[in-house]
């Protein structure tokens, strides 16, 4: 689903020369993974978890990040929003990912102008966000910011298409199936996890309903007009 950093980003980063990163989308997601694996591998190590959360911040402060759509910037916010806990607040990871889909929708996903590897790219891109941003419409009560319509006019990727997108590869140096299978699984069920989030909402305006009924004791049609009488509470 990623694009690789380029090659000159990636001779910065690994000289430590930050500051020459001309892109800040592949900082962030340079110490988002390293954050990450610390908080995994060393969770006490509480001075170096600090000091990367400092430069996530700094790299953080470019307004272009938030503001002009690309891959990478999608790229940065997906990795910051969903796989760096140790700095991500609820509210936060909201909001980070609510602003990547936005962006895609601004960049396009399946448009005809696309080369083949762009669109399929974009495609991939669009199911993994569509899938987070369902889970966090599920669980903080909230409307997804994909329209479903788009989830029908975009074709679903295939397990040859996941396979190559893989992270991680088994001893032999093939791409692991598993990972592709559980991205297929989490595929399927972005079809019917909206139809969770609605019947969610009716059932929350339904007992709404049954626990503050409305103020009305008699409905009446006189005159080609609907009339509502109030009940008034007995003194």
């Amino acid at each position: 689903m990623f694009r690789s950093a380029p090659q000159e980003e990636l001779d910065h980063l690994r000289a430590s020369r930050p500051q020459q990163v001309q892109d800040r989308a592949w900082l962030v997601m340079y110490y988002s993974i390293i954050l990450g694996m610390i908080s995994a591998t060393d969770p006490k190590d509480e001075s170096t978890k600090g000091k990367l959360r400092c430069n996530l911040w700094l790299a953080l402060n470019d307004a272009r990040l938030l503001l002009e759509p690309s891959e990478p910037n999608i790229q940065a916010l997906i990795v910051l929003a969903v796989d760096v806990e140790e700095f991500t607040k609820p509210s936060l990871c909201w909001m980070l990912v609510t602003n990547a889909c936005r962006m895609l929708q601004a960049l396009g996903v399946n448009h005809r102008r696309f080369d083949p590897q762009t669109r399929e790219r974009r495609v991939i891109m669009f199911w993994h966000l569509n899938l987070v941003d369902i889970g966090l419409a599920l669980i903080f009560g909230r409307p997804p910011t994909f329209h479903r319509g788009m989830a029908r006019e975009i074709p679903l990727p295939t397990l040859d298409q996941l396979l190559p997108f893989q992270p991680h590869l088994t001893a032999t140096g093939a791409p692991a199936v598993f990972g592709a299978r559980k991205s297929v699984f989490e595929r399927d069920a972005v079809k019917w996890k909206p139809d969770i989030h609605d019947d969610l909402k009716r059932t929350k305006a339904d007992r709404s309903f049954r626990l503050h009924p409305p103020n009305v004791s008699a409905i009446a049609y006189n005159d080609g007009h609907l009339e509502l009488s109030s009940r008034r509470d007995n003194a």
